[in-house]
């Protein structure tokens, strides 16, 4: 019974570590997005791609924010995408 106990307890508190690492990650990127959108705003670029940079930004926090019943390795799936996403955006010069 004790060990069952101890189990139970232990996978709570893994468990309840990393939702915290995943949320905080999801932070830390719809902050990097939000910072791009400001800066996409005062830079100099054609409107055609001015589009596809903000359609992008906008499916990238759509993915991040409906995440509600996703497993958690899907979670880690969308996060490293919109990592990779964000970066690909940041070395075009808006970041």
């Amino acid at each position: 019974m004790r060990k069952d106990i101890a189990i139970f307890l232990t996978g709570f508190v893994v468990g309840s570590i990393s939702m915290y690492l995943l949320e905080r990650k999801k932070k830390k990127l719809l902050d990097r997005i939000l910072k791009l959108e400001r800066k996409l705003k005062t830079i100099p670029m054609k409107e055609n791609m001015k589009f596809k940079v903000e359609y992008i930004l906008s499916r990238l926090k759509f993915s991040l924010k409906n995440d509600k019943n996703l497993t958690e390795v899907e979670r880690d799936m969308i996060l490293k995408e919109v990592k990779e996403k964000i970066k690909q955006i940041e070395e075009w010069n808006l970041g």
